[in-house]
């Protein structure tokens, strides 16, 4: 079996599918920290809201993308929506680790 050779200049360009959590993630990258931004549940806005994990996925992304900003998901209080807040992450190693913690019954049997 052959293949035929061509440059790849030939090559027709394609255009880049955007996705729905495009403008998601633009707004994320734009908050400063202290600012927020407002997001709609899919059950309360059909063409513009997003699923709770899809929302809480975007945001660890972008958290984990970040250097110096944490993202935190915060519920409305009416349920239809959440609220995005950009926080400072704290500087490496200063972090309290979560763990099992330990017991009064368990320091005294030891």
């Amino acid at each position: 079996m052959s293949f035929n050779v061509i440059s790849a200049q030939d090559i027709p360009t394609t255009t880049t599918r955007i996705t729905k959590t495009f403008p998601l993630r633009t707004a994320l990258q734009q908050l400063q920290i202290g600012e927020a931004i407002e997001v709609a549940y899919d059950t309360a806005d059909e063409e513009f809201g997003y699923k709770a994990t899809t929302i809480s996925q975007v945001a660890g992304a972008m958290s984990a993308r970040s250097e110096t900003i944490r993202y935190s998901v915060k519920r409305k209080p009416d349920g239809t929506g959440c609220y995005l807040i950009a926080n400072a992450k704290p500087a490496p190693g200063t972090e309290k680790k979560r763990g099992r913690r330990s017991t009064k019954k368990a320091e005294v049997e030891a």
